[in-house]
């Protein structure tokens, strides 16, 4: 995350006025206009296009960790092109932006120069497929079973395995371009807080790479 990034999602401490020096707080428009967002949003949830709360929140997190993983896929893109890039290669950069290029694609274009292997295509292309599944899905009579690794994605078994793989490419992609993050995709702790596999315990606490 960039530091404009930070400036704009971040806690601000005022600097003028009556309030300096505490914390800035969220005035009573914004906390009403903050309301109506999420009456509107639990009321398509609920009588236009429903699904049960456990589907929308694994909606969101598909959403949001592909596009991550699509964020940190252009950014490495990027970084190999401006050391090796000929000018057959600067297309790519120019078509990601101008917004022309699928994530599939950029996926793709990674394992064929060797800054991914098959493995993390695998998880690349399954988080896509995922993601399209749920963003397009119609509501149903019965839910859809769908999966992630050969396991019910509804599960938690299947979530641990979704974010261990994530943050599994995550790591290798910053690596390869220098970068890193303070923030894993769950919190400090979490994961052996709750019981998950050795594994994805060494793997978010930074004591083993994969």
């Amino acid at each position: 995350m960039s530091k404009k990034d930070i400036k704009r999602f971040g806690f601000h401490e005022v600097t003028a006025g009556k309030h300096k020096g505490s914390l800035h707080y969220a005035g009573e428009r914004y906390i009403k206009f903050l309301g109506e967002l999420g009456l509107l949003s639990s009321y398509l949830e609920r009588r236009i296009v429903p699904a049960e709360p456990e589907e929308v929140y694994m909606r969101s997190i598909i959403l949001n960790l592909q596009n991550v993983l699509e964020q940190e896929s252009e950014e490495l893109i990027r970084f190999f092109v401006r050391g090796h890039g000929s000018n057959r290669m600067k297309k790519i950069v120019r078509a990601i932006d101008e917004g022309f290029v699928s994530f599939g694609s950029k996926s793709k274009w990674l394992k064929d120069n060797g800054l991914i292997d098959a493995g993390d295509l695998n998880i690349l292309e399954e988080i896509r497929i995922l993601r399209n599944n749920l963003v397009h899905s119609r509501p149903r009579e019965s839910r859809v079973r769908y999966k992630y690794g050969g396991v019910a994605l509804l599960t938690s078994t299947s979530i641990r395995n979704i974010f261990t793989d994530t943050e599994c490419v995550l790591q290798k992609l910053r690596s390869r371009y220098g970068a890193d993050s303070k923030w894993g995709t769950i919190p400090p702790g979490y994961a052996s807080e709750m019981g998950w596999p050795k594994k994805a315990v060494e793997l978010f606490d930074k004591k083993k790479k994969c």
